[in-house]
C-alpha cells in the first residue's frame, strides 16, 4: 500500500514541482533535497531527486545517491530501491559506478535483500575510496552467514593500507575482531581488538567485546581491568553521542564483574557486587519515565504536533530527546532503526499534507485523503512500535536485575562444588549481537 500510494503521491505533483524548480541548478535542487531528506520531509526530497535522476543522473550520484536511497527506503519500499539500483547501475558513467554501487549494496544490506548486496560490492573497483568500505560491508553480510573464515580472507593484512588511506583502520581491526569470533578463534580476535585506538569512536565498543572475550578465556585480570575502564568512562564521560559508554555496555560490565567473583570462589565480594548491581538497576528502572504506556501517547502527540521536535533532537522536548537515546541503548538496532523509519513516514506525510493544503490543483482533495489514510495506518504502525521498542527496553533492564539474584545463586552451587556455567549459556546472545550488520553501516 505504501508503494501505490508513494506513486500516486509523486505523479500528482509532479508538475508542480518540476515548473517550480526547473530554474534552478542542479546542484540547488541537490542542495534542498539533502535537506529535506535529512528533516525527514522524503516526499519533497524524492520529487527533487527523481526530476534530478531522469535529467543529470551522474550528478545525483555525486552528491546525493545516499539521501535519495534513504528516503526512498523510508516512502518506497526496499523493492524500489533494488529497482532503482539496478537501473541507474547500467546508465550512470563509469566513474560513478563505485560510488553507487557502494551505497547500494549499504542500503540493502540490511533488509530482504541483503543476499543482492554482494553483486553490487563486485561492481566496486578496487582502486576507489569505497573499496574498503565495501568490504566491511562484505564482512558484515559473511557473519551473519556464519563464514567467518571468508570473512578474514576478504579483509587480509595486505588490505590494511587501504584502511589506512581512509582513515579507518579501526574499522578495519573492529571487523576482522568480530570475524574472529564468528570463527571461534577468540586469541585472534583479541589481537584485533587492542589494535583499535583510544581515540576511535569504536574504541570503547572494542573494549566492551575484548573484555567479554577475556572473561571467556577466563584471563579473568584482564577482563576486570577492562569493566574497571569501562566503569569509569561511563561515569566520567557517558554515552558521548555513541563513542562513549552507553548504559547496557556499563551494566554488563558490572555483572561479568560481579561473576568473575563467583569463578574465583570470593563470595563475600560477589555477593556485594550482585547487591549493588541490583540497586544500580533498580534506580536506573525507577529514574526512566519509559515504562508505561503513557509515553507512547506522549511522543506520537509531540510529533503529530511539531516534528522538528524529532528530527532537531538538540531542542526537542526532554521526554523525546532522553528516549531517543535510552532506547538506542537498550534495544536492538534492528528494532530501534525499525521504529525511527515509522516515525520518519508520519512526520514526512504530516510536511507533505500541511504543504499540499496551500495549493491549488485539480485533485488536490483526493490527493489529501490519499494522504490522511497513510497517515493512520503510519501512525498506528508508530504506535505498534514505540511499544515493541518499550517493551524491549524494560525487559533488557529488568534482566539485570534478574542476573543479579541468578548470580547470587550461584553462589550456592559453586559451595556445592556444582561449577558454575559455561561463558556461553552466561552471555547467549552476544555473539549474534556482535555480528549485526547495523554495527557497520551506522556511520
Amino acid at each position: 500500500m505504501r508503494s501505490r500510494n508513494y506513486v500516486v503521491i509523486i505523479v500528482v505533483i509532479f508538475a508542480w514541482s518540476v515548473t517550480s524548480s526547473a530554474k534552478l541548478q542542479v546542484k540547488d535542487l541537490l542542495r534542498d533535497a539533502n535537506f529535506a531528506s535529512r528533516t525527514a520531509d522524503h516526499y519533497k526530497a524524492l520529487r527533487n531527486f527523481n526530476y534530478i535522476r531522469g535529467k543529470a543522473p551522474n550528478s545525483l550520484v555525486e552528491m546525493g545517491i545516499g539521501q535519495y536511497l534513504a528516503s526512498l527506503r523510508v516512502v518506497g519500499t526496499e523493492r524500489e530501491v533494488l529497482e532503482a539500483c539496478q537501473e541507474m547501475i547500467k546508465n550512470v558513467k563509469k566513474n560513478k559506478v563505485s560510488r553507487l554501487a557502494y551505497h547500494c549494496a549499504k542500503s540493502l544490506a540490511t533488509g530482504r535483500y541483503a543476499p543482492l548486496a554482494n553483486s553490487f560490492i563486485k561492481k566496486i573497483s578496487k582502486k576507489s575510496e569505497f573499496y574498503p568500505y565495501a568490504l566491511v560491508v562484505d564482512g558484515a553480510l559473511k557473519m551473519r552467514e556464519g563464514d567467518g573464515t571468508s570473512c578474514i580472507k576478504r579483509l587480509s593484512e595486505s588490505l590494511k593500507v587501504k584502511f589506512e588511506k581512509e582513515g579507518i583502520v579501526d574499522l578495519y581491526h573492529l571487523t576482522r575482531a568480530r570475524c574472529y569470533i564468528s570463527s571461534h578463534k577468540f586469541e585472534e580476535a583479541i589481537s584485533e581488538y587492542q589494535r583499535i585506538g583510544q581515540e576511535s569512536p569504536h574504541y570503547f565498543q572494542g573494549l566492551s567485546e575484548v573484555g567479554w572475550l577475556f572473561f571467556k578465556t577466563r584471563n579473568l585480570e584482564r577482563a576486570n581491568e577492562v569493566f574497571n575502564i569501562i566503569a569509569a568512562a561511563h561515569k566520567s564521560i557517558g554515552y558521548n553521542g555513541g563513542k562513549g559508554v552507553n548504559d547496557r555496555m556499563y551494566f554488563e560490565a558490572k555483572y561479568l564483574r560481579a561473576y568473575m567473583d563467583v569463578l574465583k570462589r570470593s563470595t563475600e565480594y560477589s555477593v556485594q557486587r550482585f547487591n549493588q548491581l541490583k540497586v544500580d538497576a533498580e534506580a536506573k528502572y525507577r529514574a526512566e519515565e519509559f515504562f508505561n504506556g503513557n509515553v507512547v501517547g506522549k511522543i506520537q502527540k509531540i510529533v503529530e504536533k511539531d516534528s522538528s521536535q524529532w528530527i532537531d533532537i538538540a531542542s526537542s522536548a526532554p521526554t523525546v530527546r532522553d528516549f531517543i537515546e535510552f532506547a538506542s541503548n537498550w534495544v536492538d538496532q534492528k528494532l530501534f532503526s525499525n521504529l525511527v523509519s515509522s516515525l520518519e513516514l508520519s512526520i514526512s506525510l504530516g510536511k507533505e499534507k500541511k504543504r499540499i493544503s496551500k495549493l491549488e490543483f485539480s485533485g488536490r482533495e483526493d490527493y489529501l485523503a490519499s494522504i490522511d489514510r497513510l497517515m493512520s495506518a503510519s501512525n498506528n504502525e508508530v504506535g505498534k512500535k514505540l511499544t515493541e521498542v518499550v517493551t524491549e527496553a524494560n525487559r533488557s533492564i529488568k534482566s539485570v536485575q534478574i542476573k543479579a539474584e541468578m548470580g547470587k545463586l550461584e553462589l550456592e552451587w559453586v559451595d556445592r562444588n556444582e561449577g558454575v556455567r559455561d561463558a556461553n549459556e552466561l552471555l547467549k546472545g552476544f555473539q549474534d549481537s556482535v555480528r549485526s550488520v547495523e554495527d557497520y553501516l551506522g556511520g
